[in-house]
């Protein structure tokens, strides 16, 4: 049997900047960058316009807040799913654990364990109970505080984007209305000290008005006048913000601004009234997460082309890449999303770019089973005249893995799709168990297909099975969370 391909991982360990690590299929590592490997610590990165060699700041915005998102998408949401089951499994096997030492079983029935234990252990046993009442509030608590955090975890990513959108355009926020007190004149130590200090002023005003001002003052201000219209969540999303504002300042309890300023579709939908409790379970925090980023990144691809044009083809280029990352973490539906927006901007636009857009809308269709769909996109283009390595994408996408086969030896060893990336690429994964393929990679790089694992869902998809292994039992979802899944953020406007 042939050798499989190797492929070297240098692990970086510091103790200062943390860890993180690079990889190569030659084992050189003589341009190793830590910045570019998996840091604990994350670094702000600064993206040039390589046609310039000029920072590019919206590049730079994009690329940072997607960054942020993907880190919440990994690790958010699993703490969002096992939050609860945690904190209960402490206090579970807290009570479990005292029983045992304390006490013996006198008697049975279904669901119920009777111990005797002797009375001077009363308070400890009180103690307990306080345990799980603590465990059974964090555990609740823990998708709350997270939707917070995500909420204004985005707010400051906005907040960023605004800044750089008024330092491209200083004249937007001037205007007869608009002043600085007088002692924030005296004490500035320059004009640019003294600019800078109007601008944080009309940013800390945007913010402290609500999201569907702040979206207002978007559109106005760069001259879009389509973000809410186009984007058909857009209720979905307020609704988050105000379900966040509950929390902060009502302990969850729906009042009368929630009711007014909420769609009452969703209203209706989730049946509240005035004084009802709203929670938030890890169904409604993992679709707020999508719906979050999707807006966002939405959001600043507008704006960053709308105000600098000349960048679109680097807009292009990080919108495509984050969509592939997506797909390659599982997350389907979300690239799916995305992408449909991408297809859909105006604008000068790379044939590269388009197809590549096409290409991935249909494969994340394909990989949500959504097969009529991702045929009708494929099929709105003619390939024939494509270069072969999306004549070999397509034709994997649509399952053709007789087609791929032929592809794949007519270009060669050294062809326009290397081995890692046959074994790498989602497009890929519709083909890949096929005899055909198989043998047909191996003609070709004289080595065996080792495909790549298909992640579903980030890491909660990589580990949390592995998670609930450690704690010894698989979650049950809660009532609130089959409620949730009946219930679709998504499906209600």
């Amino acid at each position: 049997m042939a050798k499989a391909a190797d492929l070297f991982v240098c692990f970086y360990d510091d103790t200062e900047k943390g860890y993180g690590f690079s990889y190569s299929d030659k084992n050189d590592f003589s341009d190793f960058d830590f910045d570019n490997g998996v840091l604990v610590e994350k670094i702000e990165k600064e993206i040039e316009n390589i046609k310039t060699g000029e920072k590019s700041l919206m590049a730079t915005r994009f690329v940072n807040f997607a960054d942020t998102m993907k880190g919440y998408i990994e690790f958010l949401r699993l703490f969002a799913s096992l939050g609860s089951f945690i904190s209960d499994n402490i206090g579970r096997e807290a009570l479990i654990d005292f029983l045992k030492k304390n006490g013996s079983i006198v008697g049975e029935k279904p669901n119920q364990k009777i111990f005797r234990i002797s009375a001077q252990k009363k308070q400890e046993l009180l103690k307990i109970r306080e345990i799980l009442k603590s465990s059974k509030i964090v555990g609740k608590e823990i998708p709350q505080m997270l939707l917070m955090g995500l909420v204004s975890s985005y707010e400051h990513q906005m907040a960023l984007l605004t800044k750089i959108i008024i330092e491209m355009n200083p004249k937007i926020i001037i205007t007869k209305e608009k002043s600085i007190p007088l002692i924030d004149v005296i004490s500035a130590s320059s004009i640019e000290d003294i600019k800078n200090k109007f601008i944080e002023k009309e940013i800390e005003d945007i913010f402290r008005e609500g999201p569907e001002k702040q979206i207002e003052w978007f559109e106005k201000k760069v001259g879009i006048t389509d973000i809410k219209s186009k984007h058909e969540n857009i209720n979905v999303f307020l609704e988050i913000f105000e379900r966040r504002n509950l929390f902060a300042h009502n302990n969850g309890i729906v009042n009368d601004i929630y009711l007014s300023r909420v769609s009452k579709n969703i209203t209706a939908n989730l049946n509240v009234k005035k004084g009802d409790y709203l929670s938030v379970d890890s169904v409604y925090f993992q679709e707020s997460l999508d719906i979050i980023i999707e807006f966002g990144a939405k959001l600043i691809q507008v704006c960053w082309r709308k105000l600098a044009p000349e960048e679109s083809e680097i807009a292009d280029s990080l919108l495509s890449n984050l969509c592939f990352e997506l797909i390659i973490s599982g997350e389907y539906r979300l690239a799916k999303y995305l992408l449909a927006f991408a297809r859909d901007l105006r604008g000068p636009r790379v044939d590269i770019f388009s197809r590549m857009f096409i290409v991935n809308h249909a494969n994340a269709c394909k990989l949500l089973n959504e097969e009529k769909e991702a045929v009708a996109i494929l099929d709105s283009v003619d390939w024939s005249a494509s270069a072969i390595n999306f004549q070999c994408c397509v034709a994997a996408v649509r399952g053709n893995a007789t087609e791929v086969a032929a592809l794949m030896k007519k270009t060669g060893k050294n062809g326009e799709i290397s081995a890692l990336e046959f074994q790498e690429w989602p497009v890929f994964y519709h083909v890949r168990d096929s005899d055909e393929f198989l043998k047909a990679f191996k003609t070709t790089f004289g080595v065996d297909y080792v495909p790549s694992s298909i992640r579903k869902g980030g890491i909660v998809g990589s580990l949390g099975g592995l998670a609930f292994a450690v704690l010894g039992e698989k979650r049950q979802a809660s009532k609130s969370d089959s409620v949730a899944k009946k219930v679709s953020l998504r499906s209600v406007n």
